[in-house]
């Protein structure tokens, strides 16, 4: 078994933090959002974009009502729902871009 941290020195990590998504540039593995559900909205099709195929996007700063209008919206993203998580009142939703989704 390999020890923890020497599986972490074998992968490359880069973490970006971005209040202005348009201004990016290249494609993702793992973007994550944790903003008010309108803005969620208005950047799903760039947070499609720019994921990699089969990237993921991991989003929370809602509530359960506003789940079906992110789904919605993702899913006409080229998003599946991989898992939702909830805690209190507040949700995730950890969605992954469906490979033929279109790219930036």
């Amino acid at each position: 078994k390999i020890p923890v941290d020497a599986e972490l020195r074998r992968r490359e990590f880069v973490l970006e933090v971005s209040y202005v998504v348009e201004d990016k540039e290249g494609h993702y593995d793992l973007i994550l959002s944790n903003i008010h559900r309108n803005i969620l909205l208005q950047q799903m099709p760039l947070y499609a974009a720019y994921l990699n195929e089969g990237g993921a996007l991991w989003i929370s700063g809602f509530y359960e009502t506003d789940c079906q209008a992110l789904l919605d919206s993702a899913k006409a993203n080229g998003l599946i729902l991989s898992k939702k998580l909830s805690k209190n009142e507040w949700i995730q939703l950890q969605l992954y871009r469906h490979p033929s989704a279109p790219e930036a």
